[in-house]
C-alpha cells in the first residue's frame, strides 16, 4: 500500500501532514490456512464462495519482490488495456461470515484505522 501511495504520501508529508498505509478491510470473508498438495504445503485463503455456496480454498498467489515494479507497469501507456486481462487479476466474490450471537462482524484492521482517524478524540 505505502508503494501504491507513495507519490501522494510524500506530498502530504511534505505539507506537514502525518499519513499512515495500510490495507484494511470492513467485512472479513475469508480465512487464511496451509493446505497440503502433492505432499507439500501450500498456503491457502478459504473461504466460500458467493456465486454458488461452494467452500473454496485458493492460492493467493504471491506479492513481487518489488512492488515499484509492477506500479510502474501499470502506469504505462498500454497499461488500462492489458491490466484486467487473462490470469492477472481475478476478483473471487466471497460470501459473508455467519455471524453466532453475539458476535461483531470480522474484519481487517479497521479498529487501527479508526484508531488513527479519530483516536485522540477518544482519549
Amino acid at each position: 500500500m505505502t508503494s501504491l501511495l507513495r507519490d501522494s504520501v510524500s506530498r502530504a508529508s511534505f505539507k506537514g501532514a502525518e499519513t499512515d498505509a495500510l490495507a484494511i478491510a470492513f467485512l472479513r470473508t475469508t480465512s487464511e490456512q496451509i493446505t497440503q498438495q502433492n505432499g507439500r504445503e501450500v498456503r491457502a485463503v478459504r473461504g466460500k464462495l458467493l456465486d454458488d455456496g461452494r467452500e473454496v480454498a485458493l492460492d493467493p498467489g504471491g506479492l513481487p519482490d518489488d512492488p515499484a515494479s509492477v506500479l510502474a507497469a501499470a502506469r504505462g501507456a498500454d497499461a488500462t488495456a492489458s491490466w484486467l486481462d487473462g490470469d492477472n487479476y481475478q476478483v473471487m466474490r466471497f460470501a459473508p461470515p455467519v455471524l453466532k450471537n453475539g458476535e461483531g462482524l470480522p474484519h481487517i484492521r479497521l479498529d487501527r484505522a479508526l484508531e488513527f482517524l479519530i483516536g485522540d478524540r477518544l482519549t
